[in-house]
């Protein structure tokens, strides 16, 4: 049995083999007080209720000065690197058993942020698209995807073999290349052009390739998982139970909320009851999800692109969850990122350096892969250059990645941290409430 050192307790480890064993007494839950000598601090509820606490006020006063930065420069004042450094501080607010219970928490933000994205989002969108969205969505995908592999083909002798072993070009084609729908819905959201022709064109666009990305990313995971098990019946079966879900959303779930939508009279908010119940159907997709090896937000996000917005479910859900999960919750999830972006464990800027280069191509292809279109299709100047603005938007959609390779350990810290640095530096970078 491995013990990791105060370092690696505090933050997740920055191992990069097998995983540590850490044992600790048994947490119980509240605390009697500190009046019968008791630290509240070693009960999980106290600590969970001091670490949002923590979170949110450091957030808010970053807020003053960096705005949209702010939360990502707390995680990192609160990391290792800053703050961090000092173990009675580590310990006290995050000591190792209690990381579990607020990354579990973020989790849940994470996916009942995404429901309620989809939940907004229309999905007649697709049906009404053009040409031009269409062009946009493939030739601003398949470009930056196909020119990081270009590069990365010339270069390959140059390229760290580790970089080949944590399969990092391939994460980086395939997080980088596309465009979040949540991301840019925020986004435009907070620019008031949701309801302009050009918000449109960039949401039609970006709803495209993101679900045919979706369904591309269960084909690759699907062949990837027969490749390691070394059985094809075995990656069959993951897809089969991948198109049971979406079958399960499609033909059983929406009628129920359609059946209790209809229930609701005109003009008013869904009952309690109903609400519980759209809820618990999030939560049963999530878990389904990720019990058959898929992220926990798929089934959330497309359970909510399969229902109506607007009244009554887009407004009760804004209403009811909004200042809750977008306000308290879903921040930690991005504080939690930046603790995790541990500066001082980079080392060899060739290495990272080149990352960074691949980045940038990825970024600055992706532009012109949606501009090129615009100039084919004779916009204004003015509209292209916005438009290619707001796809190579990055926000949470990023964010969680990073933090998903932290958690399975399938991408050295030093990979994970270079790719999360170009993300701090990017001015849409989260808005502090709703993105």
């Amino acid at each position: 049995m491995a013990v990791p050192n105060d370092e690696e307790l505090f933050l997740g480890g920055t191992d990069r083999g097998t995983r540590q064993i850490m044992c600790y007494h048994a947490v119980m839950t509240t605390s009697t007080g500190f009046w019968v000598e008791e630290n509240p601090f070693n009960f999980s509820l106290p600590t969970f209720i001091y670490q949002i606490i923590v979170i949110f006020v450091f957030s808010r006063l970053t807020h003053v000065v960096l705005r949209r930065l702010s939360q990502p420069v707390a995680g990192i004042i609160l990391s290792g690197d800053v703050l961090g450094r000092y173990q009675r501080f580590a310990y006290l607010i995050f000591p190792p058993y209690g990381f579990e219970q607020i990354n579990v928490a973020a989790i849940l933000a994470y996916m009942m942020f995404f429901f309620v994205v989809g939940v907004k989002a229309d999905l007649g969108l697709m049906l009404k698209v053009g040409k031009k969205a269409v062009a946009i969505a493939f030739v601003g995908t398949l470009l930056p995807a196909v020119s990081v592999y270009l590069t990365a083909k010339a270069l390959r002798h140059k390229i760290p073999h580790h970089f080949m072993e944590a399969q990092v070009l391939l994460a980086v084609a395939d997080k980088w290349s596309i465009t979040s729908f949540a991301v840019l819905s925020c986004l435009l959201s907070e620019l008031n052009l949701l309801s302009s022709k050009l918000g449109r064109l960039a949401m039609s666009a970006t709803l495209i390739s993101d679900f045919i990305h979706l369904f591309l990313a269960t084909f690759i995971k699907t062949y990837l998982l027969s490749m390691k098990l070394h059985s094809g019946w075995k990656g069959l079966s993951a897809l089969l139970c991948f198109c049971c879900v979406v079958a399960l959303i499609l033909f059983v779930l929406r009628p129920i909320v359609l059946w209790l939508i209809r229930r609701t009279p005109e003009g008013a908010l869904l009952d309690e009851a109903s609400f519980v119940a759209v809820l618990t159907m999030a939560l049963a997709c999530g878990a389904l999800t990720a019990i058959t090896g898929f992220d926990a937000i798929t089934g959330p996000f497309f359970l909510g692109l399969v229902l109506p917005g607007g009244a009554p479910l887009g407004a009760t859900m804004v209403r009811r969850m909004d200042g809750l999960v977008m306000g308290i919750l879903l921040p930690t999830n991005i504080v939690m990122a930046g603790m995790a972006t541990r500066i001082s464990v980079l080392a060899g800027a060739r290495h990272w350096g080149m990352l960074e280069m691949l980045l940038l191509i990825c970024v600055v292809t992706k532009f012109l892969g949606v501009t090129l279109p615009c100039f084919y299709c004779r916009m204004p100047h003015r509209d292209t250059l916005s438009l290619g603005l707001m796809m190579i938007s990055k926000g949470i959609f990023e964010v969680c990645a990073a933090i998903r390779w932290h958690e399975d350990r399938v991408r050295p810290d030093t990979i994970r941290i270079a790719s999360h640095l170009p993300f701090r530096a990017h001015h849409e970078c989260v808005p502090q409430r709703n993105c």
